[in-house]
């Protein structure tokens, strides 16, 4: 067991335990502080305590560094999507070996899947000293597409966007072409919401349906039913969210079912059929609370928001400020959160506080500006533009205008 107190030392350290955290009185801190500094061999009773706790069978660390343990739970990760602690563990204890750069990447890209957000801008940039070295078109796309997944989760589509694009540059076979075009479309529908971002679904479409990918064909169908109707195309959007919403009761595929709820109600308030968009809004909650999936009401808040301001109804819209503002998940939902921000500037501006109602839009703007969110520039600049020449600032509206002209390409 050479070095196996270095090697404790350094598991400890990345789970960011304290020697006291890590033994919880079980044994003396002089003990592991003698067992680390490699002045005494560890009884089998405390390398198997130790083992429960680190996740990690210590037993066999003998046998590392092991390159082909690495690569098995790789093609794991890549298979099902689901590591036990102890693979994820193995995988971060392999830190302290040298690999050549496709191992590290392979180490790396697991860990930014599976570590906590905190850490996972560390991995990046290390993992960035290695990948311009690769020659496995696979290892980079995997890699790629786990940062643009990383970015989007946080809700930074600007930064997503990109490592999409580099993910399909390195593609090695059609799938995943289809995958990084749909995730391309995402990331657009967010940024820019333009018709490129239907052009990006469609390919991904033709390549599910040549390839009779059902699952991801009728994914992809929701995606596209959201596109069109935020372009105007109410009624095609209606019949491919009906048509997955058919094939979603078949499946039994109540997650993805209450999407389509969802997005059938996004589609009714955007009609102007507001009675039917509270039907199917009140179905989406149903789903959500029976998942237990609090946070997937924000998007709900944030769209009844939208209809009792339009319908003049400030109390209720209020109302749904607070529940927005009070669920503890809000502040992880950048996009919405500047949004219902939004309308909070506009209920001071219907109160005629308008000192706040600029201040609030101001940050606004500031936001979407820092995080990419194009459309909500346009928004929030085109907003203030109005509200200045309005008020004879014709100087301020003008500059807001140029500078929505220039950044937003219109």
């Amino acid at each position: 067991m050479h070095n196996l107190g270095y090697y404790i030392r350094i598991l400890r350290n990345n789970l960011g335990l304290t020697q006291e955290e890590l033994l919880e009185d079980e044994y003396s801190k002089t003990y592991i502080s003698r067992v680390e500094n490699g002045n005494l061999k560890p009884s089998d009773h405390f390398i198997e305590y130790l083992s429960r706790k680190l996740n990690i069978n210590l037993f066999e660390l003998h046998s590392f560094p092991n390159e082909n343990k690495i690569i098995d739970i790789y093609k794991k990760y890549y298979n099902n999507n689901s590591l036990s602690n102890e693979d994820i563990s193995l995988i971060e204890f392999n830190l302290v070996f040298s690999y050549n750069p496709d191992t590290y990447v392979m180490i790396y890209t697991i860990l930014i899947g599976n570590k906590s957000n905190l850490q996972k801008e560390k991995l990046i940039n290390r993992a960035n000293n290695f990948i311009s070295v690769l020659d496995d078109k696979n290892i980079k796309h995997n890699y790629y597409n786990e940062l643009g997944k990383y970015f989007y989760k946080e809700h930074l589509f600007g930064k997503a966007l990109i490592y999409f694009e580099k993910s399909l540059d390195f593609a090695p076979n059609e799938i995943k072409r289809a995958h990084a075009f749909y995730n391309i479309s995402l990331c657009r529908q967010r940024v820019f919401m333009d018709f490129h971002c239907l052009k990006y679904t469609l390919k991904s479409i033709q390549i599910y349906k040549d390839n009779s990918k059902n699952k991801e064909l009728y994914d992809t169908y929701i995606t596209l039913g959201v596109q069109l109707y935020l372009l105007g195309y109410y009624e095609e959007s209606e019949y491919y969210l009906i048509v997955t919403k058919r094939y979603m009761e078949e499946q039994g595929n109540g997650k993805k079912l209450s999407k389509v709820y969802y997005n059938l109600g996004n589609l009714h308030q955007k009609m102007g059929k507001e009675n039917s968009s509270l039907k199917y809004y009140k179905i989406y909650e149903s789903f959500v609370k029976d998942m237990a999936e609090e946070k997937m009401l924000l998007y709900v808040y944030r769209n009844l928001i939208m209809l009792y301001f339009k319908r003049n109804d400030l109390e209720k819209a209020e109302k749904y400020i607070n529940k927005f503002k009070n669920c503890p998940y809000h502040t992880r939902f950048i996009y919405l959160d500047i949004q219902v921000d939004m309308y909070i500037a506009r209920m001071y501006k219907n109160k005629e506080m308008y000192k706040y109602y600029v201040q609030t839009l101001n940050k606004c703007l500031d936001a979407s500006k820092n995080f990419g969110f194009l459309n909500i520039v346009y928004e929030c600049s085109e907003e203030l533009a109005e509200y200045y020449f309005d008020g004879g600032k014709y100087k301020k509206s003008a500059e807001l205008l140029i500078y929505i002209k220039r950044r937003c390409n219109i």
